[in-house]
């Protein structure tokens, strides 16, 4: 349901911007206060249940590994794409990769900075990671164990933790929101860092 209303909302953006050239000066200028709102609805969604704090401290290891994991290997991928593809410098496909599947905020934030193409790639780029990652988080867990699909997607404290909780067992339910919570932080700093370069 959430990939339809995705979609739907995508398809509703080109329809106006189809109909209304003019929409592109509006959402340029509202583009800093949209990103201001993500990071406080990005605080609020993570503060919803604070219970889980006060658990994580039994899997502080696990959490840091795991998210440290999704990190290089997004990367490292982006890299690899990068001299597999001459289209693409290493700095624009670690800025995609920098998304983590948190599509919405990554792509605002390189639109802000006028990378309009790049924040088109990314927002395409981990939508599909995304849906690709929670639709085969019970082969990936199969093959991989449990914790792979774990840090597989920043989106695994919304949309996407109950698919991932089912596909890898309850137990891993603190691990889903910890981890999640570490790779919601990490959007907006990796992508600044990038820009920054």
């Amino acid at each position: 349901m959430a990939n339809i209303v995705i979609v739907g909302s995508l398809v509703a953006g080109l329809l106006f911007q189809y109909l209304s050239p003019g929409v592109a000066g509006v959402v340029s200028v509202a583009g800093t206060p949209v990103v201001t709102v993500l990071l406080v609805l990005v605080g609020v969604q993570l503060g919803v249940d604070l219970r889980w704090i006060t658990q994580i401290h039994s899997h502080v290891r696990e959490t840091i590994l795991i998210s440290v994991s999704a990190i290089i290997g997004s990367l490292a991928a982006a890299a690899l794409f990068a001299s597999v593809d001459p289209a693409l410098t290493a700095r624009e496909t670690s800025l995609i990769a920098s998304g983590l599947s948190f599509y919405s905020l990554s792509t605002v934030i390189l639109e802000r900075s006028g990378l309009h193409s790049l924040a088109l790639l990314c927002f395409v780029t981990n939508l599909f990671r995304e849906v690709l990652s929670l639709s085969a988080a019970p082969i990936i867990a199969r093959l991989f164990g449990v914790l792979a699909p774990i840090a597989a997607t920043a989106s695994a404290s919304d949309s996407g933790a109950p698919i991932i909780i089912r596909a890898c067992g309850q137990d891993t339910t603190i691990l889903c929101v910890s981890c999640a919570f570490v790779l919601s932080l990490c959007v907006p700093l990796l992508t600044s860092v990038l820009l920054a370069f």
